[in-house]
């Protein structure tokens, strides 16, 4: 077992991340492979683009001759269409493209099967499957079918009888469930000689990427909080009962039994993107960028994402307030970083006034790495920032569902708790905290009067630029 590893894939909405790890977490090689979109449109994407994507990340790592079992995670909700005989019918719903019909149930998924039965008969006439993007591709390797959901009580959020009688949908289109590290198939010989990896390896069930993320942050126990950072962000509160608060989302969690109470910040990494690409600032690295936006002159201006007011916060149309003749990337940086850090900062008040104190939070995703804005984010927010020793949450909690696959772990919550470790703490620093405790009320109040007056002049506050 000691030279055994997993191969644990994440599928996400810009990139595809491959990793080898053992049975003890330990990351041992890594790579990324960029998902290119056509005239960046998520509406464009063919599923082909996923394999190749895949199969780059996937070539680029070494030892996959030792990998013993792999783990596929993903977006969602993401739909991939393919026909009878397998073949995919040239297009991805993406999880973010807008593409759905809301409001006959608790599915994510099924209002884009909806969609595509209604906008676009065709190709609904030649679909006999429906898999998630994830799903997809473990089909591609295995030839075997299957949905990942851990448990009973989350299955009604990909589809249940009542929701496929209300769209209408037969429940032929949608594979089967199985739970997390439950075996789905084994990898076939023509994929595994192309990818370099051992023919005939169990892939086994993961699930989607955030459920994978508090896998990868041991956030499993009641008051564990996972901040999860990507394109979209999301606060999770493990908790031992489900919360009523339109402010939060609810979910049964990874681990059945327990709920998954969060708070949800839909576009915080695509924010983040589009200032970068805004002020031409997209091939500076992060690093160097945090750092300039650090030393931005003060007062900053303050940027507001969006003057809506919805069940959550969404970048779509926004506005810089206070910007000056003498304000310049930096200072856009920062007002935007600092627009992020507030929004975290509120949802954390939220949970708290619902769940109780939350002393800390343990950060995944891109962002953990960059030490200056874990520590502005726990100056900010008035929590410690926990850093896990592989920030990339979601390849480890594929790694746990490697291993209990295997037999190395009874269930995959002791495998997370045996996996992950956190080898640094962001305090918050009593100036700073306090100096952003300011910020923030003024923030807020000025916040809530700029919707006021959207809400009032405005016929569409969304486009109040």
């Amino acid at each position: 077992m000691q030279n055994q590893l997993c191969l644990s894939v994440d599928i996400g909405t810009s990139s595809i991340k491959a990793g080898l790890l053992d049975y003890r977490g330990h990351l041992v090689d890594s790579t990324r492979a960029a998902i290119h979109y056509p005239e960046n449109r998520f509406d464009r994407l063919n599923p082909d683009e996923l394999m190749r994507a895949f199969k780059t990340a996937v070539s680029g790592l070494s030892l996959c001759q030792q990998v013993a079992v792999m783990a596929i995670s993903g977006n969602g909700p993401t739909l991939v269409p393919i026909d009878a005989s397998g073949k995919h019918l040239n297009t991805v719903l993406m999880w973010l493209d807008r593409r759905d019909v809301p409001g006959k149930g608790s599915s994510f998924f099924l209002p884009k099967a909806s969609w595509l039965q209604q906008h676009d008969a065709e190709t609904f006439r030649q679909t006999n499957t429906l898999l998630s993007c994830a799903e997809y591709v473990g089909y591609r390797l295995t030839g075997q079918l299957h949905t990942a959901s851990p448990s009973t009580e989350f299955d009604p959020l990909f589809w249940d009888p009542s929701s496929l009688a209300a769209y209408g949908l037969s429940p032929e289109l949608f594979p089967p469930f199985l739970r997390p590290a439950q075996v789905v198939g084994a990898l076939q010989p023509a994929i595994a000689a192309e990818l370099g990896i051992p023919s005939g390896i169990p892939l086994a069930a993961a699930g989607s990427d955030f459920l994978m993320s508090l896998l990868g942050t041991a956030a499993v126990d009641v008051g564990m909080v996972c901040d999860r950072a990507g394109s979209s962000e999301g606060i999770n509160y493990c908790s031992a009962r489900a919360v009523q608060d339109t402010r939060l989302r609810s979910l049964p969690h990874v681990i059945p039994g327990l709920s998954n109470v969060a708070g949800i910040l839909s576009s915080t990494g695509l924010l983040f993107e589009w200032y970068r690409r805004f002020t031409g600032t997209q091939d500076m690295s992060y690093h160097h960028m945090l750092e300039m936006i650090a030393g931005a002159q003060s007062p900053a201006p303050w940027f507001f994402p969006t003057l809506h007011a919805g069940a959550s916060w969404e970048f779509h149309h926004g506005m810089f307030y206070g910007l000056g003749a003498g304000h310049g990337a930096a200072e856009m940086g920062r007002a935007v970083v600092e627009s992020i850090g507030f929004a975290v900062r509120e949802t954390i008040d939220i949970l708290r006034s619902v769940v109780g104190d939350i002393p800390a939070m343990r950060s995944c995703g891109g962002q953990a790495r960059n030490h200056i804005w874990n520590q502005m984010k726990a100056d900010i927010a008035g929590v410690v920032i926990e850093i896990p020793e592989v920030p990339e949450a979601e390849l480890v909690g594929g790694a746990a569902c490697c291993f209990t696959a295997l037999g190395v772990y009874p269930d995959i919550a002791t495998a997370s708790r045996a996996m992950v470790r956190i080898i640094r703490c962001y305090e918050p620093e009593p100036a700073a905290q306090e100096r952003f405790h300011e910020q923030y009320q003024a923030y807020t109040a000025a916040y809530a009067a700029l919707r006021e007056v959207a809400a009032t002049r405005i016929a569409s506050p969304d486009r109040f630029l």
